[in-house]
């Protein structure tokens, strides 16, 4: 069955050699429904489909780079590659100085750490025309409403759903309520993808209006991120808005964080004051056995041990110290701890969040650098934001939501290495950054060429004339 799944893997990586953009449209698809698909199947081969993809995305992308002629407008950029690549080159060090570490794990952990930024690296190589991004985006408005509606249901009958969905087989409850699962594992992929599929029609209503499938994917999307009952992920939804209302300069939607908010929060302030509460001794008191507050304990403590550099790829926190136990987690004594422990029902806790990885494989200088790449991505999302082209403006605003979320959503998963939505971040840097690198040209290959080119409608041909 495995030489199967890599056959097919590899089939699809030939179909669509010569269209690099859809190859990455189907990585990204991949990436969204590969946990659903090993798990609804019990092929466990079928989980590493996405690393495939992606590597066959990055290979496309460095025959596009050194050996295509090249492209218009010049060499295409990813923004804050030299930081990302120095917190590479430091978590590599850390674990080649751990002499007991193995080469493999040390690859293993490199590539995990870094199939996120290498895949938006791959993107940014590729030409992202105006028409080729609404052209993605009313293609992608119609999965957003399927997932909405695959959500009502496994709210409406969450035990049944959940004996086929779940990761469990049961529900996953909060507040007293199962939460929904989509077609997900888990709330936590549901919530993420319906909070970026919002934020991402709401951008496009307040720069193109209401189109057939943009309205009900924007109420699909935020009713998806209300089901899942994920508390960052909905105060994540409400920055994320806030953010969008002054970027655009929509004062009615404005108004209403300043006004409506203040109101919601004063009538709702013991509640909320009994959450931020228990919150705060779950994570932050000292004695607390939360598994995130002992995992970001270990990770300060591994930075300052082997400081400069950290334990090393591999070593803390991530899918790869995981999957092959960590020696770290004994020397810290975590293996005691309920969800850190070693073994496939003792260690679901492992890969909680992602900052613990960060801090304590590349330690602190390499987090310090990963983070300043985050911060490039976010300076390309507020220049995409800044322009007049409307998609470029789509992209930007867009763009600085989702930086919004996925930093929300990394306190609570390894939002930048683990399916379902790690991807579509970087794809989208990748693609501002190809944009921008390249003189935000709308044409920049044959392909385009061919593409535009083609027959249209004339109301699509008058919206191209319109765009051009």
């Amino acid at each position: 069955m495995t030489i199967l799944v890599l056959v097919a893997t590899f089939f699809a990586i030939v179909v669509t050699w010569s269209r690099p953009r859809v190859m990455v449209v189907l990585a990204l698809t991949t990436v969204l429904f590969v946990r659903t698909a090993q798990h609804l199947s019990g092929i466990q081969s079928i989980d590493n489909v996405d690393d495939f993809l992606t590597v066959g995305v990055i290979v496309r992308a460095v025959q596009a780079r050194f050996f295509d002629p090249a492209p218009v407008g010049g060499r295409r950029k990813f923004p804050g590659m030299i930081w990302f690549v120095a917190f590479a080159v430091l978590g590599m060090l850390g674990g080649v100085i751990q002499t007991e570490t193995q080469q493999s794990t040390i690859a293993a952990g490199t590539f995990l750490a870094m199939k996120g930024v290498a895949l938006g690296w791959a993107t940014a190589q590729f030409c992202w025309p105006d028409f080729a991004i609404r052209k993605f985006v009313s293609k992608a408005a119609p999965v957003v409403v399927l997932v909405s509606v695959l959500a009502i249901v496994s709210f409406a009958v969450p035990t049944a759903w959940a004996k086929v969905f779940s990761v469990n087989g049961g529900t996953i409850d909060r507040y007293g309520r199962p939460s929904a699962l989509g077609p997900f594992i888990h709330p936590f992929d549901l919530a993420y993808f319906s909070a970026m599929a919002a934020v991402a029609g709401i951008t496009w209503l307040t720069i193109w209006g209401a189109s057939k499938w943009i309205v009900p994917a924007v109420v699909g999307g935020a009713l998806g991120t209300f089901l899942s009952f994920r508390r960052k992920d909905l105060l994540g939804l409400v920055v994320a808005l806030a953010i969008i209302a002054m970027v655009r300069k929509r004062w009615l939607l404005l108004s209403f964080f300043v006004i409506f908010l203040p109101v919601v929060i004063i009538l709702a302030f013991d509640e909320i004051a009994a959450e931020f509460h228990s919150l705060i001794d779950a994570y932050f008191a000292p004695d607390s056995r939360e598994a995130r507050t002992v995992l970001m304990a270990g990770a300060v403590r591994l930075a300052s041990e082997y400081f400069p550099l950290g334990a090393g790829f591999g070593r803390f926190a991530s899918r790869t110290a995981a999957v092959d136990y960590s020696p770290e987690y004994f020397r810290l004594g975590m293996n005691t701890v309920y969800g850190l422990g070693p073994g496939p029902n003792q260690g679901a806790f492992l890969t909680d969040t992602s900052w613990p990885a960060v801090i304590g494989e590349a330690g602190w200088i390499g987090a310090a650098c990963f983070v300043i790449g985050l911060i490039c991505i976010g300076r390309a999302f507020r220049g995409a934001a800044q322009q007049q082209r409307p998609v470029s403006l789509f992209l930007g605003v867009t763009g600085l939501a989702w930086l919004i979320l996925t930093v929300f959503q990394s306190t609570g998963s390894a939002v930048f290495t683990a399916p379902p939505l790690y991807a579509a971040f970087f794809v989208l840097a990748g693609i501002v950054g190809s944009r921008r690198s390249s003189g935000d040209e709308v044409l920049g290959s044959l392909d385009d060429f061919r593409l535009v080119e083609r027959p249209v409608r004339r109301s699509g041909a008058r919206r191209a004339s319109n765009e051009s």
